[in-house]
């Protein structure tokens, strides 16, 4: 009969474990804006309502600092509120990197594909290091017909991956982890040199739908 209540402790143990881990309180004592922004990053992908929350509360602890207004501009453009996200994308300097991939998602999101390159060539030429730039433009021109440019973006994309990862961080704000990232520009390789894009599974399993979806291969 002892049995059943260490059980009911175990799983008591394992819940609260994983809710300090979710929630980390320490860094909520030593810090709330980054407290709140990274609670809106693991809230995302549960609910993008919740997020916005998180992120509010955040730009009112420091509406200075762009962690936050990176995370919104994520929360609105995956919710095809390409104005409002451009509203927030105007808070950015231009001497952030994300400044430039949010605008060339925001243009290639309502079709407008000459704007969009402008912004990432522009974003590519102060940043060169910053491999996202490279990911969204690769599949710009890829639309815009210029096969041969998005090649060369997404090797370049991919050449760049390790040293942006550590320079920006940028996981935190477009929440693609390093060997997704590293499929996605692979798919895109894969698919311009050979038309196949399966060795892009290794290191993302959702890559080839993903690739399919952003090339507009049907």
């Amino acid at each position: 009969m002892r049995v059943i209540p260490i059980i009911i402790i175990l799983v008591i143990g394992l819940i609260a474990s994983d809710c300090i881990l979710f929630y980390e309180p320490n860094l909520y004592v030593k810090n709330k804006y980054t407290w709140y922004v990274h609670i809106a990053n693991k809230q995302i992908t549960i609910s993008k309502e919740l997020a916005l929350q998180s992120i509010n509360k955040a730009e009112k602890l420091n509406p200075d600092r762009n962690e936050a207004i990176r995370l919104k501009i994520v929360v609105f453009q995956s919710l095809d509120k390409h104005e409002v996200a451009q509203n927030s994308i105007s808070q950015l300097k231009n001497d952030d990197p994300f400044y430039y991939y949010a605008n060339g998602i925001n243009m290639l999101n309502q079709e407008n594909l000459i704007d969009a390159e402008k912004y990432l060539r522009e974003g590519i030429e102060q940043f060169p290091d910053y491999a996202p730039n490279y990911y969204i433009s690769a599949i710009v021109n890829f639309r815009l017909g210029n096969k041969e440019a998005s090649y060369l973006r997404a090797i370049n994309g991919l050449n760049k991956v390790n040293v942006s990862y550590q320079k920006y961080q940028y996981e935190k704000y477009i929440f693609i982890k390093k060997n997704e990232f590293i499929g996605l520009l692979l798919g895109i390789k894969e698919y311009i040199s050979s038309g196949s894009i399966k060795k892009c599974k290794k290191y993302y399993p959702h890559c080839v739908i993903s690739t399919r979806r952003n090339l507009n291969i049907h």
